[in-house]
């Protein structure tokens, strides 16, 4: 391939419309080795594939990129990169000799929408899967992939798309808007850190800091490759590129270091100095697994949040059932019962069978009390109250009539809550109920004494911008230690629990605040086990969204911390078979449940199915002191 010999050039006008003129304001630094001979797309035949740009190796589809009209700084063309209609995998690629450094310049215009419209990174050379540099515009924001918590971080937000009157990313057309960013990213092989500048909407002139420095995709690989696109764009995107322009060697300067988070004053969960890593912790030596239940197709292909109680000799489950969809109109409230110990299952059982029209039943908690099993499932979609993530949303109590076989309503129980762990009792002879209320907030809802279809909400103080859900606890005589879902951590690098106490039996917390317990972005499940140890079911690590491992922590008879820390499962699990929207891969939301010598611990596997681990409690022994 030819190298252009010059260094990043100055455009002569740059903006909104052709007729503004606008100055590149270009990097002081002294730039190393060009590597691409063809990023103005200026010689090229229009509605044609560019000059010195291949096809991505392993593409299985030819790209949808042509040079098209117009260019971005008064120059007459840029290339157009579409999203590929048949859904397969497509993309370009610049190679190039490895470099230790690598320093990108381009301009990019790109479509409207919620989904993917934008997509650059580097590779190694001879590499299939991302370097350091992995960008994207989704959901209006430029993000780069974080490779340390596994999800995409938000670099800069609310950018302007072009406006495209007939969606066909000739941006001449009239009615059209083109608006035009300036993007430059600084990466190296020795170092975390991405060095990210981006303009103004239609502005040409770079912020002279890095306008973000986040941590890279991966480190440690050298760069060979600038790459567009590879699929995954979404329906109807686009996006214009133009003076793309790279540069490698040793003059190309350094990232900066990664801001350094801020320091936490940490609520101790764990026994020891430094976290646990659960990536490194053993599995656990002796355990059953059993596949409870598999989506079929055509029926309710998406499960979640299960839960399981022994009633008699029977064990039973229940989840989330949807026909597609997480959270749709199609949701119940289903499961199935084992005579065994829970190695064979029935025929699924309705227990919530949901509403005519929007209102709809979900996962929820069990309890037997009395001689008597409840149910207590969340149910909303009635209200038409805006601005909330459940409208509507109550508990409702359901009971098992055995004489007649079937599940009968006791009302609603509860007023802007969701059961997430079975009720636990109190010392006052309450009951208390964690769970989340209808913005997704964490709360708990407490018994008016025995009576189990009265119950109050009681929501749980965050500090300003903090958002914290899905809670769970350990219930003592002096105190509840309630252990939050945290969504808003100090460091994205180390998402934590978050923590909040109560001493008055449930009717006031403290404020909520992060533990030294790593635990992803989802549900967990704690309790104490009747050896007088403390556990904690959960996904936790450092793959953030990421849901495996699933992994349970138990602490010293009496003691109040975590000391040991154990793999259940690990690994991805495969991708979801059947559509539905919000699954994903992983092992989640566990409940645990103890019972005849035995922790069942019950998850679902992809929101798709469900399964559960039988662990002896001589596994989980830990030595007192």
């Amino acid at each position: 391939m030819h190298v252009r010999g010059k260094p990043l050039r100055r455009h002569p006008a740059w903006g909104l419309a052709p007729a503004a003129a606008l100055t590149l304001a270009c990097s002081a630094a002294t730039l190393g080795q060009p590597l691409i001979a063809n990023g103005g797309f200026e010689a090229d035949t229009p509605g044609s594939a560019p000059r010195g740009w291949a096809d991505f190796p392993s593409a299985v589809t030819p790209p949808s990129a042509v040079v098209c009209r117009p260019g971005a700084a008064g120059t007459s063309q840029s290339l157009r990169v579409r999203d590929v209609s048949d859904g397969k995998t497509s993309g370009l690629a610049v190679e190039f000799p490895a470099q230790d450094r690598l320093l990108v310049e381009l301009y990019l215009a790109f479509a409207a929408g919620a989904g993917r419209v934008f997509n650059f990174w580097t590779r190694e050379p001879g590499g299939t899967d991302a370097s350091q540099i992995n960008l994207a515009i989704q959901q209006g924001s430029l993000q780069q992939y974080n490779g340390r918590l596994r999800r995409w971080v938000t670099v800069v937000s609310d950018l302007t798309p072009s406006v495209d009157a007939n969606g066909d990313g000739d941006l001449e057309d009239p009615g059209d808007r083109p608006i035009w960013y300036h993007l430059r990213v600084v990466a190296a092989r020795d170092s975390e850190a991405v060095d990210l500048w981006l303009s103004k909407p239609g502005q040409a002139e770079l912020p002279a800091e890095p306008s973000a420095t986040v941590r890279g995709y991966r480190s440690g690989v050298p760069f060979g490759s600038v790459n567009l696109a590879y699929g995954r764009l979404a329906q109807g995107a686009w996006f214009l590129v133009d003076e793309v322009q790279a540069e490698g060697g040793d003059t190309v300067p350094p990232p900066h270091e990664l801001p350094k988070p801020p320091a936490v004053e940490r609520f101790r969960l764990w026994e020891g100095d430094e976290p646990p890593v659960a990536e490194e912790a053993p599995y656990l030596d002796y355990v059953t697994l059993v596949r409870v239940h598999r989506a079929i197709p055509g029926g309710y292909q998406f499960l979640h949040g299960p839960a399981i109680v022994r009633f008699g000799d029977t064990l039973f489950t229940s989840w989330a059932n949807s026909l597609v969809d997480e959270n749709s109109p199609s949701e119940t409230m289903q499961g199935r019962r084992s005579r065994d110990g829970g190695l064979t299952w029935s025929a699924p059982e309705m227990i919530g069978p949901g509403f005519e029209g929007s209102e709809r039943h979900s996962h929820g908690v069990f309890l037997v009390h009395e001689g008597k099993l409840w149910a207590f499932a969340a149910r909303f979609g009635k209200s038409e109250e805006k601005g909330v993530n459940f409208p509507g949303l109550c508990t409702e109590a359901l009971t098992l009539n055995q004489a007649a076989d079937r599940w009968e309503s006791a009302g609603v129980a509860a007023q802007d809550f969701w059961p997430m762990t079975e009720p636990k009792r109190l010392g006052n002879g309450s009951w208390i109920m964690p769970g989340a209320d209808r913005r997704f907030r964490a709360a708990v809802a407490i018994s008016a004494g025995d009576n189990l279809t009265s119950w109050e909400t009681v929501k749980i103080p965050l500090a300003e911008g903090q958002h914290c859900s899905e809670t769970t606890a350990w219930v003592a005589e002096d105190e509840i230690v309630a252990i939050m879902r945290n969504e808003t951590p100090a460091d994205p690098a180390l998402r934590c629990a978050t923590v909040s106490r109560s001493t008055d039996f449930g009717r006031t917390w403290s404020l909520a605040r992060e533990s030294d317990f790593p635990m992803l972005s989802a549900k967990a499940a704690a309790g104490v086990l009747s050896t007088g140890q403390r556990y904690l079911v959960s996904n936790s690590g450092l793959r953030n969204n990421a849901r495996w491992p699933l992994t349970i922590a138990v602490g010293r008879p009496g003691a109040k911390t975590l000391c040991r820390l154990w793999r259940i499962r690990d690994g991805q699990t495969l991708e979801p078979l059947l559509a539905g929207r919000y699954k994903d891969r992983g092992w989640q939301y566990p409940y645990a449940y103890e019972d005849e010598g035995r922790l069942y611990v019950i998850y679902s596997v992809g929101k798709e199915d469900c399964e559960l681990a039988i662990i002896p409690m001589p596994a989980l022994a830990v030595p007192e002191g």
